[in-house]
């Protein structure tokens, strides 16, 4: 890639600054992550047994 030096892809498709596809790299991926794992709260199931 001539954006960001490293093998396997070119400046279109390259997630660094000035790059095609800028921003939509891992740090996506991890963001999307923080926010799945606020979103699914624990649950609890409450039970009441009588006999």
């Amino acid at each position: 890639c001539c954006n960001c030096e490293r093998k396997g892809h070119h400046k279109e498709d390259c997630w660094r600054k000035g790059g095609g596809k800028e921003g939509q790299g891992l740090n996506q991926r991890h963001r999307r992550g923080a926010n799945s794992a606020s979103a699914s709260e624990p649950t609890t199931n409450n039970y009441a047994f009588t006999t």
